[in-house]
């Protein structure tokens, strides 16, 4: 089931709702505020007083009063230097990474799940997996950005949205149903000892090259007998070991191979056998 967000997850007081603009900028917002300038000491005397910084400052600004800015290298190039975070680029790959410090440092706490969600990926602040409890999160602030009342994505789905809008809820439901899918395989696993009839083999006629540990190999699909099943990828020499295990080991439940124990071991090969 889709999540809620309940009445007391959202301020709907007007001082919310009637937040400064600058607080809940969207990326594209974020980038039209840009002011260059071509001495930031004259444009944030406070932070950067001429009597402790001799030289001009070129640079370009962003979102007011925030004290946010990306340096204009003479070569034309730009810098950005967040606390121990540096990045040189382009403008706007140091757009992407001063958004994503703007986000979660300057925007008002009530939509920064839906802002950061929408943000463009960046090395400052890495995306996370998806979980219900980062989902119900994004929904709530979503619903505040939007100012949507708020309910269920299956509901919300149904109201009066634009397509935009009806278009990122169906996305969201999918994000949704892939969580509580994973959740449940997860517990399906461990509730489970079973493993898919063998036996297994290294099938060679789909080695493809990746990159492994550096280098260039060769890699194995290995599956089971009726190839309903991939177990995972290996080199060639790691693939055979791993099936000549997985078939040596067939009939032996996982808990006694974990188990370590010669004498069970022993016991159990033999009712094998």
């Amino acid at each position: 089931m889709v999540p809620t967000p309940t009445p007391q997850d959202i301020d709907m007081t007007d001082t919310a709702l009637n937040a400064k603009e600058n607080t809940r900028l969207t990326f594209s917002q974020f980038q039209a505020t840009g002011i260059d300038t071509d001495d930031l000491r004259q444009v944030q005397p406070d932070n950067y007083p001429l009597e402790h910084y001799t030289d001009p400052m070129p640079a370009r600004t962003y979102a007011g009063d925030f004290g946010l800015y990306i340096n204009r290298d003479p070569d034309g190039t730009f810098s950005v230097d967040i606390g121990r975070f540096s990045k040189d680029g382009s403008l706007e790959a140091c757009e992407i990474e001063l958004y994503a410090f703007y986000v979660s440092e300057c925007v008002s706490d009530d939509v920064r799940a839906a802002l950061q969600d929408a943000a463009p990926e960046s090395t400052y602040h890495p995306r996370l997996p998806d979980t219900e409890e980062s989902l119900y999160e994004l929904l709530t602030a979503w619903c505040v950005l939007h100012g949507v009342k708020p309910m269920s994505a299956d509901e919300l789905i149904h109201e009066d949205v634009t397509d935009e809008q009806r278009a990122w809820l169906n996305d969201f439901i999918r994000r949704w149903d892939a969580v509580l899918l994973a959740d449940k395989e997860a517990k399906e696993c461990e509730s489970s000892d079973s493993v898919a009839a063998g036996p297994w083999h290294v099938d060679a006629d789909l080695e493809a090259t990746f990159a492994v540990c550096g280098r260039t190999e060769t890699v194995y699909e290995i599956t089971n007998a009726t190839h309903d099943e991939t177990l995972c990828y290996a080199t060639a020499e790691h693939a055979r070991r791993i099936v000549a295990c997985m078939n040596a080991c067939a009939g032996i439940d996982t808990a006694t191979l974990e188990s370590g124990s010669p004498v069970r071991l022993i016991a159990a090969i033999n009712r094998k056998g």
